[in-house]
């Protein structure tokens, strides 16, 4: 004991000289063994390196399609191509009567018709078009021919690094998200494996549900009763049992979780709004006079009903908010400005979309419902510990 403890150090309770004497060394050795796990860990989080990831939710994959746009009103009288039918480039999809004096000269029975306008489609594909005869169509979109073999989405990116985005990289296309009717998904468990489906329903247990439980009154929580009134979605679990067989029209199951696909950034631009809060002098000049002029000798009434006339304003600042994009302008001087927000708008095309992708963007697309995803673009590495300080 007198080696290891000076007389001054020696606690009073015997048991606890013998522990100190007995373990004292591998005390020692666990405090040194913990610091350097610990120092350990601080060069493992600053030599990892993760993604440098940005994203964009819920973003719709659409078939390729090219617009067929007319430069005024129209009136349908006649579609020569049914919706969905597949036409060839130069046929004859629609008969028209084109602008608004010429839909009253021909709504008119006093006066001679005018000659209808033929509408073209611009490409071969499948014919998209929701007018009837006798309907009239606001300039713009008249009709799409659509490319359901070839799928293309339009994330705007966001993320810390967003200004590293390019046109050319690969983009990861994850939690791919059909639309399921009635809002009911089904889960069934196969083998320990969810068999993931929104088309297998349809809106059968969505009526049941909602006529049962509409106008019922719920109660929360340490809070008020609440009334149900429309159903959000539905999740059915089940266990179920599969034999092979099955046709064509069999609803198809969504994608797993981890299931994903890539995709290539065609065109982009960078977007973001800005503030600006130092302008240059000649237009800050300019501004100031602009205000004074608008405001000295002005009169103002206070919320307590006192008037005022306002003589002088002095200490003008000006702090300008605006949008901005990646088509910079080379014949003024740059000015100095903080990003609020910024974000990469994209053209993203699926490369070699698998089959079961392709019809369900096509039966959705003819239910005018829309298939989504997730997109990422990897922009870069960087330490794991960046992120676990942001997050701490």
């Amino acid at each position: 004991m007198n080696k290891v403890f000076q007389p001054e150090w020696r606690t009073q309770n015997r048991t606890k000289r013998r522990f100190y004497a007995k373990y004292m060394s591998w005390l020692e050795k666990g405090g040194y063994f913990v610091v350097l796990c610990v120092f350990a860990a601080f060069i493992f989080a600053f030599n990892y390196k993760v993604e440098d990831v940005i994203s964009a939710d819920n973003v719709k994959i659409e078939p390729f399609s090219i617009p067929l746009e007319v430069t005024d009103d129209v009136m349908v009288l006649r579609l020569l191509a049914p919706d969905g039918s597949e036409v060839r480039s130069g046929q004859a999809i629609a008969e028209v009567v084109q602008g608004a004096a010429q839909i009253e000269k021909y709504l008119d029975p006093k006066i001679a018709r005018p000659v209808p306008t033929t509408l073209v489609a611009p490409t071969s594909g499948t014919l998209r078009i929701d007018s009837k005869p006798g309907s009239r169509v606001a300039k713009g979109t008249f009709a799409r021919i659509v490319d359901y073999s070839r799928l293309q989405m339009s994330p705007e990116l966001e993320g810390t690094s967003v200004a590293k985005a390019a046109v050319g990289q690969k983009a990861r296309i994850t939690a791919i998200n059909t639309p399921s009717p009635g809002d009911t998904l089904f889960r069934g468990s196969f083998q320990k494996e969810d068999l993931l489906s929104g088309g297998l329903m349809g809106d059968a247990v969505k009526e049941k549900i909602q006529k049962s439980i509409e106008h019922t009154t719920v109660r929360l929580r340490d809070d008020q009763p609440l009334e149900l009134k429309d159903l959000k979605q539905i999740q059915v679990d089940a266990d179920i049992k599969l034999a092979p067989g099955g046709t064509k029209s069999t609803a198809t199951a969504d994608p797993p979780a981890g299931f994903s696909l890539f995709g290539t950034v065609e065109s982009g631009t960078h977007q973001g709004t800005v503030q600006i809060a130092d302008l240059p002098s000649e237009l800050d000049r300019v501004l100031q006079e602009t205000v004074r002029s608008q405001s000295v000798g002005r009169e103002i009434r206070s919320i307590d009903g006192n008037s005022w006339k306002i003589e002088d304003v002095t200490n003008i600042r000006f702090v300008v908010q605006a949008k901005a994009d990646g088509s910079a302008a080379e014949s003024k001087a740059p000015i100095n400005a903080t990003i609020l927000n910024r974000k990469f708008a994209a053209k993203v095309n699926v490369d070699s979309p698998p089959e079961f992708l392709l019809r369900a963007v096509k039966e959705a697309d003819q239910q005018g419902k829309s298939v989504t995803a997730r997109v990422e673009l990897v922009t870069g590495t960087k330490p794991i510990a960046f992120i676990l300080l942001k997050r701490s």
